[in-house]
């Protein structure tokens, strides 16, 4: 089970958790990230899904999470 911390519209903790996959609440939400790794020659790296992957099978892809 994976759990979110909650967080309201200022990024201030409700100090409550979600449960992913449940339906959030309307005032609360979480934080999520994106990785952009980029080389001396703004070349950008991608990752390809895995053709297993219940979303987005065989989407390239940056680095993220919440």
């Amino acid at each position: 089970m994976e759990k979110w911390d909650l967080y309201d519209d200022k990024r201030q903790p409700l100090n409550r958790a979600h449960i992913r996959g449940d339906k959030i609440e309307m005032e609360g939400f979480h934080i999520v990230v994106e990785i952009w790794t980029v080389n001396l020659k703004s070349e950008i790296l991608f990752t390809l899904r895995h053709p297993d992957k219940k979303m987005y099978s065989n989407f390239w892809g940056n680095t993220g999470g919440s």
